[in-house]
C-alpha cells in the first residue's frame, strides 16, 4: 500500500470540491470521453475517411471494391498539465479535513483551465493538435459572402446555418445534434443583437430556430457554450472571436484522458508539504468534417 501524507477525509474533501468545480467550470464535459491506461502518453485510434458512394446493381458484386477507403490508424499525443503548492505544517490543525481543499484548489483551478485550453487549442510542444485546429475551417460568411462582425440581428442565424451546411448531411443525420462553442465575446454579441421591432434578442431567435422541440434532428443545436479556451493560450480580443460547431459523437471527436484532475504527487519537507496537482489528456478529432471552426471575426460589441 502506498504511504500518503494526508488523511482519507482530507483527500475526500479535496476531491469533492474538485468534482464540483469541474461540473461548474469545465466546458468540454459534453464531448465524449475516452479513458486510457493511467499516464498513457498517446491514444491510438482510427480516423474515418469520407466513404465512397454506394453502388447500385441488380446483383451484388465485390469486384472493384479493393480501393474502398478503410479506417485510417492515427496517434493522438497527450499533454500533462500540472501545478504545485506548498502547505505549511503549522496550518494543518487549523484547516482540519479541509486542509487540501483550502490549500491546493487555486493550483487545481489553474490545471482545470489549462486542461480546457489543451483540449480545444492543443499544445505544440507535445504535438497535441487540439480540437479546433484539427477540424475543418469555415468562414461565417454573411450576405454577399464576406465575413461579418455579427453585429446585425440575423447574423448569427446565418452563421449557424453556414456551419450546419458545411457538415455533411450523412453526419448530421446521425441524429445526435451539434454543440456550438463560441468565445465569450461572441456569446455576448449573440445576446446583445436585438430585433428593433419585437425586442427579441438573437439568442432567443436562435433557440426558436435550432433548439425547439420541433427542430429537425439533423439541424438541431443541443447547447451553445461560451469559452475562451477555443483560443488556446491566445489572449481574447474583439478581433479574434471564433465559433466551433461539432457533433458530440465518439466516432467524430473525443477527449482522451489518462489522468483525471487531482493530486499526482506529494512530498514532505521539514516545515511544509509539497503537493502537485495535474491532468493529462488531449482533444481528438477523428472525422474533421464533423468539427467546423470559423475563421476569426471581429465582434465590435463584444463587451470586452
Amino acid at each position: 500500500m502506498t504511504e500518503t501524507l494526508f488523511t482519507e477525509n482530507q483527500y475526500r474533501a479535496y476531491q469533492e470540491r474538485v468534482d464540483k468545480y469541474i461540473q461548474a467550470a469545465a466546458k468540454s464535459l459534453d464531448i465524449p470521453r475516452k479513458v486510457l491506461q493511467a499516464d498513457a502518453t498517446e491514444y491510438k485510434a482510427s480516423k474515418r475517411p469520407k466513404p465512397a458512394d454506394p453502388r447500385r446493381e441488380t446483383m451484388m458484386s465485390l469486384e472493384g471494391f479493393n480501393n474502398t477507403p478503410h479506417l485510417e490508424p492515427t496517434t493522438f499525443y497527450l499533454t500533462l498539465s500540472h501545478d504545485a503548492a506548498l502547505i505549511p505544517k503549522d496550518v494543518e490543525a487549523i484547516s482540519g479535513d479541509n486542509l487540501l481543499a483550502d490549500s491546493v484548489m487555486a493550483q487545481t483551478d489553474n490545471v482545470i483551465q489549462d486542461a480546457e485550453k489543451i483540449i480545444f487549442g492543443g499544445d505544440t510542444a507535445t504535438a497535441n493538435i487540439g480540437i479546433v485546429a484539427a477540424g475543418t475551417a469555415s468562414s461565417v460568411a454573411i450576405g454577399a459572402g464576406s465575413d461579418s462582425d455579427l453585429t446585425a440581428y440575423g447574423d448569427f442565424i446565418n452563421a449557424i446555418n453556414k456551419h450546419l451546411a458545411t457538415i455533411p448531411s450523412r453526419l448530421r443525420e446521425m441524429g445526435v445534434g451539434v454543440n456550438i462553442y463560441m468565445t465569450q465575446g461572441m456569446y455576448l454579441q449573440l445576446t446583445t443583437n436585438t430585433n428593433t421591432t419585437t425586442g427579441e434578442t438573437e439568442f432567443d431567435a436562435v433557440k426558436n430556430a435550432f433548439m425547439s422541440p420541433s427542430t429537425d434532428p439533423s439541424m438541431r443545436v443541443n447547447k451553445i457554450i461560451a469559452t475562451n479556451a477555443l483560443l488556446g493560450s491566445t489572449t481574447p480580443s474583439t478581433s479574434n472571436q471564433v465559433m466551433v460547431t461539432l457533433i458530440p459523437d465518439p466516432s467524430i471527436v473525443e477527449v482522451a484522458v489518462s489522468r483525471g484532475v487531482g493530486i499526482i504527487g506529494e512530498e514532505e519537507h521539514a516545515t511544509s508539504y509539497e503537493v502537485h496537482t495535474g491532468w493529462k489528456g488531449a482533444g481528438c478529432v477523428k472525422d474533421a468534417s464533423g468539427v467546423i471552426y470559423s475563421t476569426a471575426v471581429t465582434c465590435t460589441n463584444a463587451g470586452l
